[in-house]
């Protein structure tokens, strides 16, 4: 019973239990959320276990994307098949955008990264049109005016059109650029610190416990130049810009094992533009950068003339100099389209095959350029300029002449030479004070810092309690005083020359050295030549004694880090010996420009003077120290060889060249700013961009002009007197002892005799009536010119000077190639082509043909004759025959003795500045018989045409065999043969 009861009772308690909890809320609540939790899971199984790899398919491939196939650019070769420009697979490091949220973070990530690429050697790409210079002065990199407009147009202002740009913005500085754009990026805000706001120096080093990282100009400049590359992903956040190009294997790895600290910046594969035996070709050949808007502008403007699309984009990379830009079209190709499926992060998933469109490859381009030929040539110009120096070379004095001064009497001081190793930067001035300094660098230091102290005493006497007129003090203040000057003027820009009233009495007491710069300042702020804005000044309404006070405490605070200013110390101190060039050459072995040589160390360390100018004798000789590096009167030149036959040019050399591989894809700035600053101007061609007054090897044009406007004849025989007085100021021939007697036109052209000339061009002043009339003169000069192609470029395709004339003044000066002539070698090259063919004027061309991937011929460029020069053959005869007497009979009788081959030319000289050399040239062709090539040797402030054709002899004897390129490549330069001649 007992066990009937107790079951009873525990049935209804679980009775009255379950019906409590049915008619509760809560169990109906909790039954609902079971049942969902149920149904969620059981969903959840379907979807993610059942069906989870069909949805993942269908998820991935809603990313439908097309994207560009790049295409290859064209290689281009010599005339020989040997590749002059080609493309390597290399590395990239890149960055995409999207991954940082303020700038700060975007900024300290790029330093980290820029840390990290400098650290492995690397240099970074650099589009932003702005270069940091010393002193923290900035420059544009645009080549004209119109570029640096398009620049504030497009991307400093964002106006639609450059006529929309104020005259502000028009003037706006590279400085104001920068300060623009390192504000747009966060580069020049402040932070608290210590409860005052301080300005902005840099961010907390996420790698080094949070401590601050200080930002130089340099480091904006290197993230302003990133920023502004990436400016393009703003509307397009799949694409990619790199940061570095062609990084090595361990950049490679170590940019991957910092993958998750520097997020959105990778590795990619690319193809780059690399360049043999870059600097013989550089300024023929160029080299490729990221397309600027200029660029995209131009070349999509070009394919839309020819009624094609235009398929350029930002980012692409296109030719910027030389034959690059100028086959830009043919090289480029055409870029392919790829349909793809892409995941999330990226990746390729599925191709359709079908909806490609492949990429064409662009076109080779052979040139008519030897490679041989311009690697020797370049050898023999480089010897001939050394051997010139060495010729010159003195261990006197010499001072530069005021007036016209005989070739031979011209010296360089070696003081000059042991000046220009700081001066053209062959010595690290920084290294002299560095951790690594020598004991020599370390001494040369201590020198320069306690004259430095004294000087800038000195500056600060004359600035304010002791100001003297220019003319009283030494010469060496008088530098520094010079110096000031250019530097508010040109520099600093404080000095507004614009402005300057070139009549007002101060500003001629200035020039005449009557008054101090103090004096002179003073007066300059009062007269509103001062930008007082540049001076920070303590009040807003500062008179003209606190602006100037203001003045020069900014204008010597800045002095002691100036490096300009440091080399018009140095100056001083290399040529008052207080610097010695045995320091200085020793500090060429501290500083790795040479290699080190016990035995030379020992003789300098131990000599005097004597070993010194020896030592650069010797380097110079060996070209261990090139003249492209002395940056002496000369340093540069150019050699022009053509067929004759064709127009084609054979040889375009240019001394100095460069390594455009440093400039191609990304510009090295380390090497761009050197280059910049490089006073023998290795981006100067100097076979197309230069002019200068043709001098004596113009005669022939005289020549021509004589006989056929009927004013002489092949028997006129004029009597060489010296002093042609039949004009005030009476010019006078170059042979002053005596003069040349008696000379028919064949004659005076062989001895170049200038008096012969004068008369012709004093003839050709006679009208009808016997009255001198010079314009008639020029014209019928200008006439023979104009035939001879001097009035238009010479059709040759990289980038020729329109800076040309014909002389429009001095009719008889301009009779011999002076007056206003002024023309330039690959224009000399032409004449002289068709002296050579007797009249064949030939549009000059370096193009001879185009090949498709596939090495079928698509296009050739054919010799286009411009004109016939319509002189009778008689008149080409005899000029020939005066140009083969220059050489056997005439001025440099004697020159060509040792050369197998008959040549024709003609020697020049032009003056064109009293303190400087003359600039000397010579034109010639060969074999004078049959003519195959003409030659043009141009050497600016080579001193004497004798110079030009002792080159021209040795260039002939390589391009004729008798020597080989190996021994031209193995010979040192010497002074002797060089001989200097009249003209």
């Amino acid at each position: 019973m007992f066990k009937k009861s107790w079951f009873r009772e525990l049935k209804e308690m679980i009775k009255e239990i379950l019906l409590g909890t049915i008619h509760s809320r809560m169990f109906w609540l909790g039954a609902v959320l079971t049942g969902l939790c149920i149904l969620l899971i059981g969903r959840l199984f379907q979807l993610q276990i059942l069906e989870g790899q069909s949805y993942q398919d269908k998820y991935i491939q809603k990313t439908r994307k097309e994207i560009t196939l790049t295409s290859t650019r064209g290689r281009i070769f010599d005339s020989n098949g040997n590749v002059l420009a080609d493309n390597l697979p290399a590395y990239a490091v890149t960055v995409k955008s999207g991954y940082y949220k303020t700038n700060a973070e975007l900024n300290q990530a790029l330093l980290e990264m820029i840390r990290l690429l400098e650290e492995h050697g690397e240099s970074l790409e650099t589009t932003f049109p702005v270069t940091l210079g010393e002193d923290n002065v900035c420059s544009f990199t645009l080549n004209s005016e119109a570029a640096v407009y398009r620049f504030f147009r497009d991307d400093v202002f964002g106006v639609k059109s450059v006529e929309e740009l104020t005259e502000e913005q028009k003037a706006t500085t590279a400085d104001q650029v920068f300060a623009k754009f390192k504000s747009t990026y966060g580069l020049t805000s402040s932070y608290e610190k210590d409860g005052q706001k301080v300005k902005f120096t840099g961010w907390l080093d996420r790698s080094n416990h949070n401590e601050p990282v200080e930002i130089s100009e340099e480091d904006a400049m290197k993230i302003v130049n990133i920023r502004y590359a990436m400016r393009v992903l703003t509307y397009n956040k799949s694409q990619s810009v790199k940061i570095a190009s062609n990084v090595s294997e361990s950049t490679v790895a170590a940019v991957k094992e910092n993958a998750d600290r520097l997020l959105g910046m990778d590795v990619e594969q690319e193809t780059i533009r690399v360049y043999p035996d870059a600097e013989y070709f550089s300024h023929i050949i160029g080299y490729t950068g990221t397309a600027s808007q200029e660029d995209l502008d131009k070349f999509n403007g070009a394919l839309e003339n020819e009624g094609k699309e235009g398929i350029y984009k930002s980012g692409d990379i296109v030719g910027r100099s030389g034959m690059e830009q100028k086959m830009e079209l043919d090289l480029q190709g055409k870029k392919g389209t790829q349909t793809v499926y892409m995941d999330s992060v990226g990746h390729i998933l599925e191709v359709e095959e079908d909806k490609t469109v492949e990429a064409v490859n662009g076109n080779d381009v052979t040139l008519s350029i030897d490679k041989d030929l311009q690697i020797g040539m370049y050898h023999i110009l480089e010897q001939s300029l050394a051997s010139i120096l060495l010729n010159k070379l003195t261990d006197g004095e010499f001072t530069r002449p005021t007036e016209k001064l005989d070739a031979d009497l011209w010296k360089i001081p070696v003081k000059d030479l042991y000046f220009q190793l700081i001066n053209n930067n062959i010595l690290d001035m920084d290294h002299f004070s560095g951790d690594k300094a020598s004991e020599t660098e370390k001494t040369i230091h201590q020198k320069f810092t306690e004259r430095r102290q004294l000087v800038l005493q000195q500056l600060e006497e004359q600035l304010t309690v002791s100001p003297q007129p220019v003319s009283q003090l030494s010469e060496e203040m008088q530098s520094y005083m010079e110096y000031l000057y250019s530097y508010l003027a040109s520099s600093k820009k404080i000095l507004l020359t614009a402005q300057i009233d070139k009549n007002d009495a101060v500003y001629q007491q200035w020039i005449n050295d009557e008054i101090s710069l103090r004096d002179f300042l003073y007066a300059a702020i009062e007269k509103n030549w001062i930008d007082t804005t540049q001076i920070q000044s303590e009040s807003a309404y500062s008179n003209t004694d606190q602006i100037y006070r203001q003045l020069v405490e900014q204008l010597l605070e800045s002095l002691p880090d100036n490096k300009a200013f440091s080399k018009v110390i140095y100056d001083s101190l290399v040529h008052q010996e207080v610097v010695t060039g045995n320091e200085l050459c020793l500090a060429l072995f501290d500083q790795g420009v040479l290699e080190y040589d016990q035995e030379a160390v020992q003789r300098l360390s131990s000599g005097g003077h004597a070993e010194a100018f020896e030592f650069v004798k010797e380097k110079i000789g060996s070209l261990e120290l090139t003249p492209a590096q002395l940056a002496l009167d000369p340093c540069s030149g150019s050699v022009i060889i053509t067929d004759v036959n064709t127009g084609k040019v054979k040889a375009l050399v240019t001394y100095p060249g460069y390594d455009n591989n440093k400039m191609s894809g990304k510009v090295d700035a380390d090497y761009y700013r050197q280059l910049s600053e490089d006073l023998s101007s290795p981006f100067l061609n100097e076979a197309t961009q230069i002019s200068m007054a043709p001098g004596s090897t113009f005669k022939m044009v005289t020549a021509a002009a004589g006989l056929c406007e009927g004013v002489i004849n092949l028997n006129t025989k004029v009597d060489c007197t010296v002093v042609f007085d039949k004009i005030t100021p009476s010019p006078k021939c170059w042979k002053l002892d005596g003069g040349h007697g008696e000379q028919n036109v064949v004659q005076a052209i062989a001895n170049s005799c200038n008096f012969f000339f004068y008369e012709v061009g004093y003839r050709l002043c006679l009208d009808e009536l016997g009255q001198y009339n010079e314009e008639l003169g020029l014209q019928r000069l200008a006439k023979y010119s104009e035939m001879f192609g001097f009035s238009e470029k010479s059709g040759i395709e990289v980038d020729e000077t329109g800076n040309t004339q014909i002389s429009d003044s001095l009719p008889v000066p301009s009779a011999i190639g002076q007056g206003t002539n002024a023309y330039s070698p690959i224009q000399m090259a032409r004449y002289v082509t068709a002296l050579a063919n007797k009249g064949s004027l030939f549009e000059l061309s370096i193009l001879e043909n185009e090949k498709d991937a596939q090495g079928n011929v698509t296009k050739e460029f054919q010799p286009q004759l411009e004109r016939a020069v319509e002189l009778p053959d008689w008149v080409f005869d005899n000029l020939q025959q005066g140009m083969h007497d220059v050489v056997y009979e005439g001025s440099i009788a004697g020159f060509f003795s040792d050369l197998d081959t008959v040549v024709a030319g003609k020697t020049g000289t032009a003056q064109e500045n009293l303190s400087r050399a003359d600039h000397a040239q010579f034109i010639s062709f060969a074999p004078y018989e049959n003519p195959e090539i003409s030659m043009v040797v141009m050497i600016p402030h080579g001193y004497t045409s004798g110079y030009t054709a002792t080159a021209a002899k040795e260039l002939y004897k390589y391009y004729f065999g008798q020597i080989t390129l190996e021994e031209v490549k193995s010979r040192r330069a010497t002074a002797d043969g060089y001989t200097s001649v009249g003209d």
